[in-house]
C-alpha cells in the first residue's frame, strides 16, 4: 500500500534521502524474517541501522514494525498502521 502525503518532504529533502539510498550497502531481506519467511523471503533492504546514520529530517520520518509483517489487513495491524499515518500527516501539516 502506497499512502501519497503531499509536501511531506521538500524537493532537497527528497534529493538527499536519494542520494543516501544510492550509497547504501543494501542486505539481503532475510536478515529480518523470521523463521517461517526466511526460505521465501528474496529481497535486498537497506541496513537496519541505515535510518539513523542517514541524516534524515527526523520530524519526518516514522519507523515502525508491524506484528503481521507487510500484511497491514491483520490483526490490529490495521489500526495501527492507521493511527500511525494519522499521526504523520498530522505531524507534517504543523
Amino acid at each position: 500500500m502506497l499512502v501519497q502525503i503531499p509536501q511531506l518532504l521538500s524537493a532537497d529533502q527528497v534529493a538527499h534521502i536519494r542520494g543516501q539510498l544510492a550509497a547504501t550497502n543494501w542486505v539481503d531481506g532475510k536478515a529480518t524474517a523470521g523463521s517461517q519467511s526466511a526460505g521465501a523471503k528474496n529481497n535486498l533492504q537497506v541496513p537496519e541501522d541505515a535510518i539513523a546514520q542517514a541524516n534524515l529530517p527526523m520530524d519526518r520520518v516514522m519507523l515502525r514494525r508491524y506484528a503481521s509483517g507487510h500484511m497491514l489487513y491483520l490483526g490490529d495491524t490495521a489500526e495501527a498502521f492507521a493511527d500511525d499515518v494519522r499521526t504523520l500527516i498530522r505531524d507534517a501539516t504543523r
